[in-house]
């Protein structure tokens, strides 16, 4: 994280991050759940994304909305 703030999208030697090919503002963020599924969804200007995961089955799907 701190290679991003410092050099932007341009940082080299990123292990756990990768810099968004644009910016976008987030707008919103929204949390959910349900038994032992867990959603976060965060809204950008121009796109979304949703992250699902399961307490059962261990499971993370990543994925546009």
């Amino acid at each position: 994280a701190q290679l991003l703030l410092a050099e932007g999208c341009e940082a080299t030697g990123l292990k756990r991050f990768t810099a968004a090919p644009v910016e976008c503002l987030v707008v919103t963020t929204e949390v959910l759940a349900a038994n032992s599924e867990r959603r976060v969804i965060v809204h950008g200007e121009v796109a979304s994304i949703a992250v699902e995961t399961s307490l059962e089955s261990s499971q993370v799907s990543i994925r546009a909305v």
